[in-house]
């Protein structure tokens, strides 16, 4: 190599070699975040992959597709329950491309806006999931929606909105028009997808068998069932010779009964406040992601006036190791579920 060793350094802050042997370098970038320090959560094509393929499209959903094709948003209505979450997902998903990537924005400390102009990147699909916000958080978005959606356009972006539960103000006019409700599938069509795509030969009995009417009896949310469908694969893969598909629904089924003696059982024999507070979460907020369980536990902390933990971060146990005392894991999609099914019936 020649030339003088001014005309070879190229950045004077990159690593130096001062001495022998090989050198490794190993670079850490940071994610980008807003300018508020919140990072939006970048979904993987995967876990996207996976949904789309268990989906049952509901009634509703071909005239989201249109409007979200022409006006580059869409405003996703519902009853709770009725898959709006995923339907939103799907519908970003359906869009993929080499430019731009798929993230969820993220909800702030209270008073800081969900809606950074920076946090939107050329031709990116991006989801704002409102299906839990409270009527002040609402208001807030309702007011910078207009703005924020200007710059959707400009990026060449899309954007799907779910909409708040509950919420008493229509939408204004210009808002209005983006608006699509989309209706609940049928509970049992969503279960026997779930099972076909996780190769069980026997999912066509599904239908006859009572443990499964009797669940789906009752209207479920989308999420429940489709834990239910994880509980019957789980319940096979841990079947002795002797259980039948029967068998295998109800374990699941018994699974999927009211938790909170067990929880409170547990809670009850716990002396940590976060310990307590992540069982409780983990338990109302069974099958979500990560970052929601997370986020939930330190708001649950906070309203109940816990101290702060003052240790250096690196000190902190991470989540999947605290889940581990409660019994719970994260599966490879990155949602928190408690590990065991319940004791088998019989």
């Amino acid at each position: 190599m020649t030339g003088s060793a001014e005309s070879r350094i190229h950045d004077p802050r990159g690593p130096v070699h001062s001495g022998l042997g090989d050198q490794i370098n190993l670079i850490f970038e940071a994610f980008t975040k807003d300018r508020q320090g919140r990072s939006p959560r970048l979904l993987a094509e995967d876990q996207l992959l996976w949904l789309w393929q268990r989906f049952i499209y509901p009634s509703g959903f071909g005239e989201a597709r249109q409007m979200l094709a022409e006006t580059s948003t869409v405003l996703l209505d519902g009853a709770p329950g009725s898959g709006r979450t995923s339907a939103a997902s799907v519908l970003l998903h359906e869009l993929r491309r080499d430019v731009g990537s798929f993230h969820e924005l993220l909800p702030g400390e209270e008073g800081e806006s969900l809606l950074d102009p920076d946090l939107v990147g050329d031709e990116d699909r991006l989801l704002l999931d409102l299906a839990a916000a409270d009527e002040p958080r609402w208001t807030e978005v309702l007011e910078e929606l207009p703005s924020f959606r200007k710059t959707v356009l400009d990026h060449r972006a899309h954007l799907v909105v779910v909409l708040p539960s509950r919420r008493t103000d229509r939408l204004p006019v210009e808002l209005d028009r983006h608006r699509v409700e989309i209706i609940r599938p049928r509970g049992m069509e969503v279960l026997l997808r779930h099972l076909r795509q996780d190769g069980l030969p026997q999912a066509s009995r599904v239908r006859s068998v009572p443990a499964v009417s009797d669940f789906l009896d009752t209207p479920r949310p989308m999420r429940e069932i489709a834990e239910f469908a994880g509980l019957i694969v789980r319940a096979q893969a841990a079947a002795r010779a002797e259980d039948s598909f029967i068998d295998w629904c109800e374990i699941a089924r018994a699974a999927m009964a009211d938790r909170g003696p067990q929880v409170a059982k547990h809670v009850a024999a716990m002396t940590g406040g976060p310990q307590r507070a992540l069982l409780l979460t983990t338990a109302m907020l069974h099958g979500a992601h990560a970052d929601a369980v997370h986020s939930a536990t330190t708001l649950l902390l906070r309203a109940v006036d816990h101290p702060k933990d003052d240790r250096p971060l690196l000190e902190h146990a991470d989540l999947a190791m605290r889940l581990e005392e409660v019994s719970a894991g994260l599966t490879q999609h990155g949602a928190v579920r408690f590990k065991e099914l319940e004791a088998r019936p019989g």
